[in-house]
């Protein structure tokens, strides 16, 4: 009867046994649910857009990892909040190595930071530190002196330009109602005398630069109608509607040395043929009858400078002083 009870127990905790089991493996699977299945990023490289950043500055960290399965991987459905600053952008891109994770963001907490966890699909990354450098000086603790106290903006210019005023107005002075007066006329009225040389030399050397390009009408007009310009404000005629014939009387006056007559007017009747008849000028000529019509120009204004000391005088410039008076003083000597 013993034998008998204890194999039907034996058979009832084998038969336990067999239903219990399954439940506990059950069990322990339930246990274990917990962890997370997703496979586990490797970091490879991490890459800092700017390499050495700074608190707001804005950087983009670029993460290559790889995973051991075939995971599935995409973007994060939501995007990870930062504590230590704002996260502006995430990318994924698949590379020959395996995948590069693309953040952008912009910190606000030096130190060694560290970027949230993200669930990319099959995977999960975490656990990336983000270096945030500091302006501050390394292993300095107390603060920094006071400074000096520093100007006001436009402090020096202000300065200067008080300074100029009290040297320039005494100057002004000076020169406006003591010396400058009849010397400031006399040097507007050369100025003035000045300009139409000035004016025309000016657009000769222009066309001596622009001949190269020009048809041959083209360069003997630009220059017979600059001439015939200056002609007219010397002469206070209208040179510039009159014919060749017609200057060459008004230059006999004008111009008094005969040789630089003959070139003048040498050129005219040149550009004349040039214009109406066609006929072709060497680069050689042009060049000759550009230096002709300068050089006059330079002997008629050189001409005419003995003029402006002959109205200097007259204007009431005053002759040097002891000459008479030495002689009187000469004179009363003998007689006594």
């Amino acid at each position: 009867m013993k034998r008998s009870r204890r194999a039907t127990v034996l058979a009832l905790a084998c038969a336990l046994s067999v239903v219990v089991m399954p439940y506990v493996a059950m069990g322990q699977d339930g246990e274990g649910g917990g962890a997370d299945p997703r496979a586990e990023a490797k970091v490879e490289n991490t890459n800092f857009l700017p390499q050495v950043f700074y608190v707001g500055d804005r950087v983009e960290m670029r993460v290559e990892f790889r995973l051991d399965s075939q995971a599935t991987v995409r973007l994060p459905e939501e995007t990870p909040t930062m504590e230590w600053g704002t996260l502006h952008r995430v990318g994924l891109e698949e590379i020959s190595s395996g995948w590069e994770l693309r953040v952008s963001f912009t910190p606000f907490r030096p130190g060694t930071q560290t970027l949230p966890s993200m669930v990319l699909g099959d995977a999960y990354l975490s656990g990336v530190d983000v270096p945030v450098a500091s302006i501050l000086e390394e292993n300095r603790s107390e603060l920094a002196p006071l400074r000096d106290q520093l100007m006001l903006p436009a402090t020096r210019v202000m300065l200067a330009a008080a300074l100029g005023l009290l040297v320039a107005v005494p100057l002004v002075w000076f020169v406006s109602f003591r010396w400058g007066r009849r010397r400031l006329s006399s040097l507007v009225r050369r100025y003035r005398d000045a300009l139409p040389y000035r004016r025309t030399a000016r657009s000769l050397r222009r066309l001596s630069n622009e001949m190269d390009g020009m048809s041959d009408r083209e360069f003997y007009i630009q220059l017979l109608s600059d001439f015939r310009a200056y002609l007219s404000r010397r002469m206070h005629t209208d040179a510039l509607s009159a014919t060749t014939e017609e200057l060459a009387t008004e230059l006999e006056r004008y111009i008094p040395s005969a040789e630089d007559r003959a070139a003048v007017l040498e050129v005219f009747h040149f550009g004349d043929r040039v214009k109406f008849a066609s006929q072709r000028a060497t680069a050689r000529t042009r060049a000759e009858h550009l230096e002709a019509v300068l050089r006059v120009l330079r002997h008629v204004e050189r001409k005419r400078e003995p003029r402006h000391s002959d109205s200097a005088s007259a204007s009431g410039k005053r002759p040097p002083r002891g000459g008479k008076r030495r002689s009187r003083k000469r004179g009363a000597r003998v007689g006594v």
